[in-house]
């Protein structure tokens, strides 16, 4: 067996049997480790470099017999999966360096493990549970990380890890494909999805709740726009959102201009998982506002009354606080909106050279 470099660094075995650190670096054959490193000078290990293949067994010598090493490094390894449990509460561990051509991590392999776990190359197909949210490496040439910390594949075409705290989640143009469990149990006040998106796989939203654009928790509302004119392809569980004590999340599916049948007829869920389907590209977003110089619009209210005052025509929709739209209609000019309760309200209006939301009060 060829060995790069094997640096001991021995003070090891005096007569008090005190133990040195030692920093290693091994070109290893599969099933081997516990021959390299033997069982007696395994708590000294602190920093482990290893090249060529592993198996499950050296893995789970890592764990058991290794105790005290802090940092390991894998980038240049052969490995396509980590094992379930691989570091299962291992006690030291602060840095993982994950292969570069990693595939799969199966359940549970770095639960109750505090190391740091970098992605150097691939990004894996992970499991929903692996017990550890993923870094990725900062010399990664294979991944694009966005500027909302959502990670791509370098060409943009897949999306592997959500960002959960991204709560007004708008994803890049050019992605095609959403992997699974992405955004599960993630809280949004509104999603815009590309017009290029061409699949959204198992379980992507699964558990996602909805929340007003204006931060108030517990409540539903606010949008999932789809840009694309071709309904993109759902895996299974895709839309099982979190709806508390309702049957549907308040949340609209917002689609293209001219697209509501397309999606009606593409997938039924795509229209059972929304309270509502409307035509647009825009969220329903309280902070946002989208003008355009040909249209002119004047709103107004007074006494319990809205006016609206508009040289086109646009589509008018209403949401009260708890994100249920009680008015939907097309706005051609001018028009007045009477006998509204006293309270909060959200509006959206969107036309053909028009888009805007905000809210106002009636008193």
């Amino acid at each position: 067996m060829k060995r790069k470099l094997f640096t001991i660094i021995i003070s090891l075995l005096s007569c008090t049997f005190a133990w040195a650190s030692l920093k290693l670096d091994i070109e290893l054959v599969p099933g081997t480790l516990k021959e390299e490193i033997k069982e007696k000078y395994a708590p000294a290990v602190v920093d482990l470099r290893l090249t060529g293949d592993l198996a499950d067994e050296d893995f789970y010598y890592i764990r058991d017999y290794m105790t005290s090493l802090k940092r390991l490094v894998l980038k240049e390894t052969k490995v396509d999966t980590i094992p379930e449990r691989a570091f299962y509460e291992h006690p030291a561990l602060e840095e993982i360096h994950l292969p570069l051509d990693l595939i799969y991590i199966a359940e549970e392999a770095f639960t109750n493990c505090r190391a740091r776990v970098y992605v150097t190359g691939n990004y894996p197909n992970e499991p929903f549970n692996i017990g550890t949210e993923l870094a990725i490496s900062g010399d990664n040439e294979r991944l694009y990380v966005d500027k909302d910390g959502h990670v791509y594949s370098a060409d943009k075409k897949i999306l592997y890890r959500g960002n959960p705290d991204d709560h007004h989640c708008e994803l890049e143009e050019g992605l095609e494909i959403i992997e699974k469990y992405q955004f599960a149990n993630c809280g949004f006040a509104y999603v815009v999805l590309p017009s290029t998106l061409k699949e959204i796989k198992d379980h992507a939203f699964e558990n996602a709740f909805w929340e007003l654009a204006t931060g108030t928790s517990n409540h539903y509302g606010n949008s999932m726009v789809v840009r694309a004119k071709v309904p993109p392809r759902l895996g299974t569980g895709v839309f099982n959102f979190y709806t508390g004590d309702y049957d549907k999340p308040y949340c609209t599916l917002i689609v293209p201009p001219g697209c509501t049948e397309a999606y009606q007829n593409a997938d039924p869920r795509w229209e059972e998982a929304f309270e509502s389907i409307e035509e647009g590209y825009y969220p329903y977003d309280t902070s946002s506002i989208h003008a355009a110089s040909e249209q002119s619009l004047e709103i107004h209210t007074n006494n319990g009354i809205m006016t609206i005052n508009n040289t086109g025509t646009c589509r008018l929709c209403i949401y009260d606080i708890a994100g249920r739209c009680i008015k939907n209609c097309i706005v051609e000019n001018n028009i007045t909106i009477g006998n509204l309760p006293a309270g909060m309200y959200i509006y959206r209006l969107q036309g053909s050279d028009i888009a805007e939301s905000g809210k106002f009060v009636i008193e």
